[in-house]
């Protein structure tokens, strides 16, 4: 493989992976901006009991969702990781690192926030 076949490869991975960090970003604000709009109005201080109940529902629908992005991340990572390697193997003068430490540590923080989250939406469905 060319040098410059295997820097246009990395620049597209790299770029496919920026991409991806900023719609997981944005994915993540867009959670966080409807579950406080869905807890408002959960403690709004005229919420009846089944409104409530209604809204810790969809927020535990909606924490699920969050859980499937994050196995979805998970998966997403390995598959870079596994192209990186291979791209490595065929070039064997050099190393290659998949930088995806944010991505892994976003997933993660996401992942134990979604716990949290769940089990307050479980404790205002019982409240």
């Amino acid at each position: 493989m060319t040098d410059d076949i295997l820097e246009k490869l990395l620049t597209e991975k790299k770029k496919e992976l920026r991409e991806y960090f900023s719609f997981y970003l944005r994915g993540i604000a867009l959670y966080i901006a409807v579950t406080g709009v869905v807890i408002k109005f959960a403690f709004d201080k005229d919420a009846t009991y089944t409104l409530k109940n209604a809204m810790s529902f969809f927020g535990v629908a909606l924490t699920l969702v969050g859980f499937l992005s994050c196995i979805y991340s998970v998966i997403y990572q390995k598959a870079v990781r596994n192209d990186f390697l291979d791209l490595s193997k065929k070039e064997e003068n050099i190393s290659l690192k998949s930088d995806l430490l944010p991505f892994k540590y976003m997933t993660q923080m996401l992942f134990v926030f979604l716990i949290v989250v769940l089990v307050g939406w479980i404790y205002l469905f019982f409240y």
